[in-house]
């Protein structure tokens, strides 16, 4: 459960995201002293990763570092989630929200569950094939498979690759790919 728009924005990042294991949301609420005040607080979620990290993660709007209030909360909330062994990261709706990467993963989440190992394993095989770089469109018509599986594929085999230009997140996709 989600308390905001935000917050459904990074749990989808944590469901594309091959390295996140498991993720829940308002994990556990730890006692904090603020100014001589003892109160609590719940961060948005919690984040488990394959090589075993565990983050606390909270979500505000990009507004929040304006308030002193928030600044104190969160980095006295830092410190204590990082004494229990947690990393802890704030995340705002400008850091999601900047680039075309939420509106791509809103229009391929709904497909990567339809996606056959088959299909998959065709088109990494195809890539694994083949010395030059193909685009989304390339892919589709030469593994003669539909936009769903070749996301699937970049999500699953490519993630870690990004930044060798295999292919470019940053580039709206277009729904004619469909």
């Amino acid at each position: 459960m989600c308390e905001s728009s935000i917050e459904a924005d990074l749990a989808l990042v944590f469901e594309c995201e091959p390295d996140v294991v498991a993720y829940c949301e308002q994990p556990e609420t730890i006692p904090l002293r603020l100014k001589g005040r003892l109160t609590s607080y719940t961060p948005d979620f919690l984040t488990q990763q394959k090589d075993g990290v565990e983050t606390m993660w909270e979500v505000k709007p990009s507004h929040w570092q304006l308030s002193p209030y928030w600044v104190d909360r969160l980095s006295t909330a830092k410190r204590v989630w990082e004494e229990r062994g947690y990393r802890f990261q704030v995340v705002t709706d400008h850091d999601l929200r900047s680039s075309h990467l939420i509106a791509n993963l809103r229009l391929i989440y709904p497909r990567l569950g339809a996606v056959t190992p088959a299909e998959l394993f065709q088109v990494k095989d195809l890539v694994d094939q083949t010395s030059r770089t193909l685009n989304v469109r390339q892919l589709m018509t030469l593994c003669q498979v539909s936009f769903g599986v070749v996301a699937a594929y970049v999500y699953a085999y490519c993630w870690e690759k990004l930044d060798q230009q295999l292919f470019d997140m940053s580039f709206p996709v277009s729904g004619g790919l469909q």
